[in-house]
């Protein structure tokens, strides 16, 4: 907005100098960048190449004096430590080691107990070192290679171990040369390092640190020494240890070094090789971004000064230009004001010309001017009646929306009578009324609901129905048909009345009854169904069932009952009829028996014994 506001001539100014200085800024610092990134290139390049010589010069020493320990653990006389240097040979060799390599603090020789039988050190005699790991681990057959630790004369130095195995057997450790080396011996080569290379290669104020993982200081430079308070001390780099994370040995990057300062730091990790284990260390070479980028800072400052120049020159020349341009335009805006103020809303103004006397672009816009005063005279008086027309459409339009605004009143009022009987209805239903939109989830939920399956409205309204009645075991089946019915509002228990199982909230199952409907509301199928709670029913009907049963069993014990008494019956009629029958048989036959007696009697008196009835 504070654009628009300028008046033509700022905005020909500010756009002459937008044009004319802006390709030179962005060129310029374009520039500046690319000299920045290529100079932090070069001397980053430049470190890391001086960070990766001194940690291989740093490798390659411990290296060497690792090989020694080797080399003279190997040598015939040491193999006298199977008789613990009785007569004095591991000794002197170890003294005479001493004196023709100064940078070893001590030399011993232990055997297989760990007890120390020769050192170059007479008050090391007899210590025994059996529970140390590096005793240990070389006695296992692993040369042993030490961190940087302090002596108690504050020297530093690494501690190196060797096997000595016997002679014609490698499998056979006889016992351990160990060796302390003196770190300090390795500061001067380190520090002819950096001379000459920072040198060489122009890296003004460059200096060396080689720290380890932990961040402690391996070595520094004198001055850098002091400021850190002696060695094996903590560094400090407040972003961390350059390249910790990086996956590649060496590089370079830019981050606050120990003093808190911005540098350049070129970083290396140690390697391992053959039996060398290599060190946790990092060598790093320094350089302070002030001094690494002086060319360039330089390089922007001669920029700047120039940019202000230009910018000097630019404002004048687009001074001139402007004030050249803008003199018609202020002729043709003091015209147009006379005809605006001498018009009153009489439009009497119209008539008037403005006199702009140029063939360019103002002219033919001055031309165009008169022609629209012109115009505007003769559309003036259509305009006034096209105003009256539209007064008269936006009075019938007000009673228009006046009689919808009544009828939408209306509308509204029925709805909301509407929704309070449903809701009156859906509150004092004894019956669960639920309501289930097209993606499956419960809009509605009445009080009878929360009665019967023991959720309240809070806890469902919005969640998926199938999810909380349904037992899991129907799950599938619902979902399956749920598909149709979003689509067609159709389903095999639209319509109709069924006995179903559904969940209780604390996972009781239960007989209901469901009466389902569907219902379109904004062009989607919802469901609404009515629960009714089955279980006092069913168990009326399993007593009527359990009723009838015995009621059943007791009218066929009466049956079979029945059937005894008929059996009962007619035997006692055959019993009655036999004894009738038997009596009257029992008549006759006694008055023959009697008469065959009489006949017998007789026969007996005739003489007639032998005779047999």
């Amino acid at each position: 907005m504070g654009w628009l506001k300028l008046n033509i001539y700022a905005k020909l100014l500010s756009l002459f100098l937008l044009l004319s200085l802006l390709p030179l800024i962005i060129l310029g610092w374009v520039s500046y960048r690319n000299a920045q990134q290529s100079l932090k290139q070069t001397i980053g390049y430049e470190l890391e190449e001086l960070a990766r010589l001194t940690m291989e010069m740093v490798d390659r020493q411990l290296d060497d004096y690792l090989q020694d320990i080797q080399v003279w653990s190997e040598l015939e006389v040491i193999q006298d430590v199977l008789t613990d240097d009785v007569d004095g040979r591991i000794n002197a060799s170890l003294i005479n080691f001493k004196k023709s390599n100064p940078s070893y603090q001590q030399l011993s020789c232990l055997n297989q107990r760990g007890e120390i039988v020769a050192a170059s050190e007479p008050r090391l005699m007899g210590e025994v070192k059996a529970k140390t790991e590096w005793f240990k681990q070389t006695l296992a057959g692993q040369t042993y290679m030490s961190k940087l630790t302090m002596l108690e004369n504050g020297k530093p130095v690494i501690n190196l171990a060797a096997p000595i195995w016997a002679i014609g057997n490698r499998k056979r450790v006889i016992g351990v040369l160990y060796a302390t080396f003196d770190w300090e011996y390795i500061y001067p080569r380190l520090e002819s390092i950096r001379i000459e290379k920072t040198v060489k290669r122009q890296l003004k104020g460059a200096h060396i640190m080689i720290i380890d993982r932990a961040g402690l200081v391996i070595f520094a430079p004198q001055w850098e020494r002091r400021a850190l308070d002696d060695i094996l001390k903590p560094a400090l780099f407040p972003e961390g240890i350059p390249g910790a994370d990086s996956q590649s040995q060496s590089g370079y990057t830019i981050q606050l070094d120990e003093h808190n300062q911005l540098s350049l730091l070129g970083y290396a990790h140690s390697t391992s090789h053959g039996n060398y284990p290599g060190t946790d260390w990092t060598t790093l070479a320094l350089q302070n971004v002030e001094q690494a980028f002086a060319p360039v800072f330089r390089l922007r400052s001669l920029m700047s000064i120039s940019l202000v120049i230009l910018a000097l020159i630019s404002i004048l020349t687009a001074h001139l230009f402007a004030k050249q341009l803008t003199i018609p335009i202020k002729s043709l805006t003091q015209a147009a004001r006379h005809i605006a103020r001498s018009t009153k809303g009489t439009g009497a103004g119209f008539s008037e010309r403005i006199q702009v006397k140029t063939t360019d672009e103002i002219g033919k816009l001055a031309d165009a001017f008169n022609f629209m005063s012109s115009e505007l005279s003769l559309a003036k008086g259509e305009l006034e009646e096209k105003n009256q027309k539209l007064k008269d459409y936006a009075h019938n339009l007000e009673d228009k929306v006046k009689q919808r605004t009544v009828e939408l009143e209306r509308a509204a009022e029925e709805i909301r009578e509407s929704d309070e009987k449903f809701r009156k209805i859906t509150t004092s239903a004894q019956d669960a009324i639920l309501m289930m939109d097209n993606d499956g989830n419960i809009s509605n939920w009445n009080e009878a609901a929360e009665k019967i399956f023991g959720y309240s409205s809070e806890e469902v309204l919005g969640k998926e129905l199938h999810n909380f009645l349904a037992p899991k075991r129907f799950y599938q089946t619902h979902i399956a048909a749920f598909g149709k019915f979003k689509i067609t509002g159709q389903g095999l228990v639209v319509g109709k009345t069924l006995e179903l199982t559904a969940v209780k909230k604390d996972g009781t199952e239960f007989p209901i009854e469901l009466s389902l409907s569907a219902v379109k509301l904004k062009g989607k199928w919802n469901a609404i169904g009515i629960v009714r709670d089955i279980i006092e029913r069913k168990r009326k009907e399993e007593e009527i069932k359990r009723n009838a049963e015995m009621l059943q069993q007791a009218n066929q014990e009466l049956k079979n009952t029945q059937a005894q008494l008929v059996q009962s019956a007619k035997l006692a009629s055959i019993g009655q009829l036999a004894a009738g029958v038997s009596h009257e048989l029992n008549n006759p036959l006694g008055g023959i028996l009697g008469y065959s007696q009489f006949i017998l009697e007789m026969a007996k008196k005739a003489g007639l014994e032998n005779l047999t009835p």
